[in-house]
């Protein structure tokens, strides 16, 4: 079979399918959990941010282990598919499984808020490990690669955008006044689209790469040649910090809206405009491609988001909308060269050694993007319970000024480090300057 073959439109968006299931999931979670669990399940906002953080311990058994097995898979659908024909229904129903929260005492609540997270931890790995793995055995051709990853996160900022803008919307209309009702509709809606959508995704593409399997090198030894992939853990390096920024970033956006703007009924039109931002940058991100290397692609959109960030210091409401456009731009333009690399890299260490784990790589990145998610909702969590934050009653002048600080000023600092090490750190990928 071609494995070099340009992919046909059809099939990039039923690619890009797979992540908007997914992401009509997690982009929930990014955007409401914290926010459901503090203001309406009334956790406290610190054992909201240990949660999270608690949660990637058990990543870090689960992800390599799913990484790996996905990698020894072998059937007539090939050795991702599978995952996603056997997950879609599992997922959509653990996607709702946080919001059914029952009524407990405060440490029941605690215990069922962080079970209930960790079974959808698990599902979302089961999943999407083995989808973004797909993105590598499509084809070879890279152009079609890029493009497809532009298509794919196209459709994740689509799913972001329905999220910011229906899910509230949606739970009102579901439950009224009884907000714990409304989400837990709302969430029965949106499990059973992304059911219905990661079914699309595995009808509509192909795997034409076919690996050879590795049957001495066990999982000890795979996930060594992980460790020995240098450009790829440097690249793993800028997923962390850029999921560190991105978690306060998206979850922090209801508490700035709320608190600092004191517009809470415009914070689906100010999501809105992020995730707007997003299906834009994804779509244009082929074109940009043209114009630069992906190192550098992925250094000035970083930068651009540092800029979108800091810009909240010095733009009133109305303006704050163009801010948000332009960092859901930005970000979603970032995407598309940070999981190209994943696959030039791969290639690189592949052509070097003879060994090649595509699993087992998106597992290690999407290990270290939940890792840094984590630790960005734990840092946001930890500091708003620092400035004396509290969901349920009237907060301070220095609890709002540090949602202030926190929203602007981290994201901002992160992502200016960020574009250092993307532009004097990450190293060429040597396929690419092969085909030059």
């Amino acid at each position: 079979m071609n494995d070099n073959v340009v992919i046909s439109t059809k099939e990039k968006l039923s690619f890009g399918f797979g992540d908007f299931a997914s992401n009509l999931s997690w982009q929930t979670t990014m955007l409401f959990l914290a926010f459901y669990f503090t203001d309406i399940y009334g956790i406290s906002a610190a054992a909201v941010g240990t949660i999270f953080l608690v949660s990637r311990f058990f990543d870090a058994f689960t992800d390599p282990i799913i990484g790996y097995l996905s990698d020894k898979t072998k059937t007539r659908w090939g050795r991702y598919r599978p995952y996603i024909l056997f997950m879609a229904i599992p997922f959509g129903i653990l996607s709702y499984i946080p919001y059914s929260a029952p009524e407990f005492a405060n440490d029941h609540k605690e215990t069922f808020a962080l079970v209930s997270y960790l079974l959808l931890v698990l599902g979302f790995t089961l999943i999407n490990i083995p989808y973004s793995s797909l993105g590598n055995v499509i084809t070879r051709h890279n152009e079609s690669r890029v493009s497809m990853q532009g298509y794919r996160f196209a459709m994740t900022a689509a799913a972001g955008l329905i999220v910011a803008t229906c899910v509230t919307p949606l739970a009102e209309f579901i439950g009224g006044e009884d907000k714990v009702m409304g989400y837990r509709g709302a969430m029965i809606v949106m499990g059973a689209i992304a059911t219905i959508f990661f079914l699309l995704c595995f009808f509509g593409v192909r795997e034409r790469i076919v690996i050879d399997e590795n049957k001495n090198l066990n999982i000890r030894s795979a996930l060594r040649s992980i460790f020995y992939n240098k450009p790829l853990l440097l690249l793993t390096v800028t997923m962390l910090l850029s999921n560190m920024m991105g978690a306060v970033k998206f979850g922090g956006t209801l508490y700035f809206v709320k608190y600092q703007l004191n517009a809470e009924s415009m914070s689906a039109i100010y999501l809105g405009a992020m995730m707007l931002g997003g299906v834009c940058g994804g779509l244009f991100a082929q074109k940009f491609s043209l114009h630069f290397e992906k190192r550098k692609l992925y250094a000035f959109s970083v930068f651009m988001q540092a800029l979108a960030c800091a810009s909240i210091f010095i733009v009133d409401s109305y303006f704050f909308i163009l801010s948000q456009f332009a960092f859901g731009f930005f970000f979603w333009l970032m995407l598309v060269p940070q999981f190209s690399l994943i696959s030039d890299y791969v290639d690189d260490y592949a052509a070097e050694t003879g060994e090649r784990y595509d699993g087992l790589a998106i597992a290690s990145c999407i290990f270290v993007m939940k890792t840094g998610g984590a630790i960005g909702g734990a840092i946001m969590g930890w500091v708003l319970a620092y400035v004396g934050y509290t969901g349920t009653g009237e907060n301070t002048q220095v609890a709002i000024d540090g949602i202030r600080y926190l929203y602007g000023l981290y994201p901002a600092g992160l992502l200016l480090l960020l574009t250092i090490i993307t532009l004097f750190v990450l190293p060429k990928p040597k396929v690419l300057e092969q085909n030059m």
